[in-house]
């Protein structure tokens, strides 16, 4: 199953946070918000997931990577 996460927004009403780290990896306890909903989406029985990247997307391809750490593929597109 497949599944596409739009997270290209700047995060404007979290600024100055969201200057050096995007909005999907803010922090909620020990976890960006993107890696926990990664993490439910692979328990759902997704195994691709395709992110709809813009803001500082280098630093969440260099984070979350080719996605074998969920057990799912991860690609990007701008």
């Amino acid at each position: 199953m497949k599944a596409i996460v739009l997270v290209g927004g700047k995060g404007k009403r979290l600024t100055p946070f969201t200057r050096i780290i995007p909005k999907p990896m803010m922090p909620i306890g020990d976890n960006a918000i993107l890696e926990i909903m990664l993490f439910q989406m692979c328990r759902a029985g997704i195994n691709e997931v395709i992110l709809t990247v813009g803001h500082l997307a280098g630093l969440m391809r260099a984070y979350f990577q080719d996605g074998s750490q969920f057990g799912m593929n991860i690609s990007d597109r701008y």
